[in-house]
């Protein structure tokens, strides 16, 4: 198991980042739509109930940029908060456009939040796209003992309630924060275990 990063919290306690293979069955969201127009490989990403209409948007416009105003001003009449998509990976050919749409009535959404719904939605999406999706843990000191032999000690995840986070962003992971700000960001509770100086492995 490789980790990207560990933070020690007390003499048998640590938190662990490791980088998380997510589903995208996770990202599944009821009103939650994105619309792929470029590059072409990446069709299989369509989802949501407006795809026939705005691919026959996209049929009938001259080129990218004018079936994605078409598309917005569609998805603004139908009701639907939404936001343009324009995001890169980390090596040159890594691109995608496309249009992301929420049906805040099928959320419960009040619409004043839609937008920031969405956004949020978002984020964990072009997350799991360019990978940057991880799992931070609470893992416990593990010390085996057999006479006659040196002990080993390894480090074990802590299978309890509320002992693991998920996290879709590419926002917080590598900006300056130690590992006790994500999983405060995230709602991880380490107040049970002493604060130590972190370290990396």
């Amino acid at each position: 198991m490789e980790y990207l990063e560990t933070e020690t919290l007390d003499d048998r306690h640590r938190l662990a980042l490791r980088y998380f293979d997510m589903p995208v069955e996770w990202l599944d969201v009821d009103g939650l739509g994105v619309y792929v127009t470029g590059p072409r490989d990446s069709k299989h990403l369509h989802r949501g109930d407006a795809t026939a209409a705005l691919e026959h948007i996209e049929y009938y416009a001259p080129d990218s940029d004018s079936a994605l105003v078409a598309m917005a001003k569609h998805l603004s009449r139908a009701g639907y908060a939404h936001r343009v998509i324009n995001t890169r990976g980390y090596s040159q050919g890594e691109w995608l456009t496309g249009i992301a749409y929420l049906d805040a009535t099928a959320t419960g959404t009040p619409w004043e939040y839609a937008h920031g719904t969405l956004d949020a939605y978002l984020d964990e999406w072009t997350a799991w796209l360019w990978g940057d999706t991880y799992l931070l843990d609470i893992e416990q000191r593990v010390t085996y003992t057999a006479p006659g032999y040196d002990d080993i000690e390894q480090w074990h995840t802590v299978y309890e309630e509320d002992t693991s986070r998920v996290i879709a962003s590419r926002r917080h992971y590598g900006a300056g924060y130690t590992l006790r700000d994500i999983a405060a960001h995230y709602g991880l509770d380490v107040s049970a275990y002493a604060p130590r100086e972190s370290e990396t492995v």
